[in-house]
């Protein structure tokens, strides 16, 4: 036990020293001052950035930096149309543009043309959802001492995926110019086309099938912007308006000619205008866009030569590119197009008109006033006033149809010194049944019998069955107002060639056969093409009470046996024919004798 309490005692110095107690010092080193160390700089990445296509020099540019948008380049017949990062253009560049990389930077150019094809698509191609345009035809002028003017504003809207996908509506103004509205309606691959008159009524409804490609008005002076390809544009240069091109197409000055024959109310100005040699006339086809999509387009037209003048100026603005436009097409009420329909409207006339026809006592007033115009030259007008009365009796017809006849074709250009006069006559058939031209002497002094002529169906009812003549029928608008059922008969080209051989056929101008060469009110035509056809059937309380027709257009006519017009020319021509039911005939009777016909 002693033992372990001295080795503890021992030990004792030693845990005490170890554990901090006191002990002796330890001699130290002497500290160190600090000394200073070398900055290290930071590694700085850097990329260039190159540009194609223009003169710029390569930058450096600090990783994670930008870099901003350069100014717009410019090249000799190119349009700028921005930055890519690739070469094929496909990856538009967007400023400030961060450089992580070395980067090349493309400059894109387009040619004019190619420019103008590029637009055209993002306006108006196969992927383009809808779009909407503005137009306005202004057209001023002068022919032979007369004043021209004519005006059209209209707007079109195209929807790729309506069922109504284009629909286009103007309205003209101006003596040169038909007053009134028209319309282009595509349902499905149906083509309406729609025309009213100043006072809303219809006057032409043609329908025409079309392909999926039809957006457009395909009469308009805009051909160039909607449909000319490569082969078509010949070149297209800048004119000094910001953004505006000056287009060379194969668009000549006739085709413009026959454009202008869509809207202007005188065939001979038509006809004059596209008789003229093409260096006659200015024209111009002038676009806007800005690289993307088009803006605007332009045609111009200026005439200044043999005694016309003449400026047209077509304007086409677009917008709302790329919406779908909702289309909301015009309605028009009562207005039949199809066979079936028109069939059994006209068997609705016809019941008033057979009605008419199978009364015991008629009568009715008429005029016809016919006009044909050459260039240059005075109109040959004629004029056919007169009334008829008749009696129906046991299946035959008995009638008195009394004219009076004023033509200037007794002028001496035409058949003077043949016989060919106004007269005053008349054709009646007899109780016996006899039929006899006759002749007025003088006012208020009845008839004079001239001669014995054989009976004609015709004169049963003359002038009376235009309708029954009429076989090409394009609509039939049916309406009322104050009281009256009023039909509008629509026509076309044909339609207008079956009332012109009508009227030639039964006009009387050489109403005594007293003339030495046939006389025909609108000569031997050809190549008839109908600006207006206005033809409407009234019935009033039931009955007929008017038939009506205007109707005018251009052709090529002569007058066989004539002094000046024997060959074959231009000229337009113009038909107003109205028949009026009158209650004089109520109490006819025929006569038995010449001598008693009063």
């Amino acid at each position: 036990m002693k033992k372990n309490k001295l080795i503890a005692l021992l030990c004792l110095p030693l845990f005490l020293a170890s554990c901090g107690g006191e002990s002796q010092p330890t001699p130290s080193t002497p500290a160190t001052p600090d000394t200073p160390s070398t900055p290290v700089e930071p590694v700085v990445t850097k990329y260039t950035v190159t540009f194609v296509g223009v003169n710029l020099p390569i930058q450096e540019v600090e990783a994670g930096k930008s870099i901003a948008k350069p100014a717009d380049p410019s090249k000799e017949g190119h349009i700028f149309v921005g930055w890519y990062l690739d070469a094929n253009y496909t990856q538009e560049a967007t400023f400030p543009l961060v450089i992580n990389k070395d980067t090349t930077i493309y400059a894109c150019f387009y040619s004019y043309g190619e420019a103008f094809q590029k637009a055209r698509v993002n306006t108006i191609g196969d992927n383009v959802a809808g779009y909407e345009y503005d137009y306005t035809l202004a057209v001023t002028g002068s022919y032979m001492n007369l004043a021209l003017a004519g005006n059209t504003t209209g707007n079109a809207k195209y929807n790729k995926s309506s069922d109504v996908s284009f629909y286009d509506e103007h309205v003209n103004s101006g003596a040169l110019f038909y007053d009134g509205s028209k319309y282009e309606i595509k349902k499905g691959n149906k083509l309406h086309l729609v025309s009213l008159d100043k006072d809303d009524v219809v006057k032409k409804y043609t329908i025409k099938e079309v392909g999926d490609e039809y957006k457009y008005d395909s009469s308009s002076f805009a051909k160039a912007i909607f449909e000319y390809d490569d082969t078509k544009l010949k070149s297209i240069e800048k004119t000094s308006t910001p953004n505006e091109y000056k287009l060379k197409t194969s668009f000549g000055f006739s085709q413009g000619v026959a454009l202008v024959g869509n809207y202007v109310n005188h065939p001979m100005v038509e006809h004059l205008i596209g008789s003229l040699p093409e260096t006659s006339a200015d024209t111009g086809m002038y676009v806007a866009f800005d690289g993307n999509k088009l803006n605007s387009y332009r045609y111009e037209m200026k005439i200044d030569v043999s005694g016309i003048k003449f400026d047209l100026s077509y304007t086409l603005t677009f917008k709302n590119i790329g919406v779908a436009p909702a289309i909301q097409p015009k309605v028009f009420n009562n207005t039949y197009v199809s066979d079936g329909d028109l069939a059994t409207v006209k068997a609705e006339i016809n019941g008033y008109l057979n009605a008419y026809k199978a009364l015991e006592h008629s009568s009715y007033d008429f005029t016809v006033k016919t006009a044909v115009d050459y260039a240059k030259k005075n109109a040959i007008n004629a004029t056919v006033d007169g009334w008829s009365k008749r009696k129906v009796s046991g299946g035959d017809v008995y009638y008195l149809n009394d004219y009076e006849v004023d033509t200037d074709h007794k002028n001496a250009d035409l058949y003077k010194e043949k016989g060919l006069g106004d007269c005053h006559g008349a054709r009646v058939k007899l109780s016996t049944g006899e039929v006899h031209d006759l002749k007025k002497k003088a006012v208020l002094s009845g008839y004079n019998d001239v001669k014995t002529v054989t009976h004609e169906d015709a004169d049963n009812f003359y002038l009376f069955d235009l309708f029954a003549n009429l076989r090409t029928i394009s609509f039939i608008q049916k309406r009322t107002e104050s009281g009256k059922t009023i039909y509008s008969i629509g026509g076309d080209d044909a339609s207008a060639i079956e009332v012109l051989n009508y009227f030639n056929d039964l006009l009387r101008l050489n109403p005594l056969g007293e003339c030495s060469c046939e006389v025909k009110a609108f000569g031997t035509y050809t190549n008839v093409e109908m600006k207006d056809f206005k033809f409407s059937i009234t019935i009033e309380g039931g009955k007929l009470s008017e038939i009506a027709l205007t109707t005018n257009g251009a052709m090529k006519t002569a007058f066989v046996g004539s002094r000046d017009f024997e060959t074959a020319a231009e000229a337009g021509f113009k038909l107003d024919y109205k028949l009026t039911v009158t209650d004089k005939g109520d109490s006819y009777e025929p006569a038995a004798s010449v001598d008693k016909v009063k």
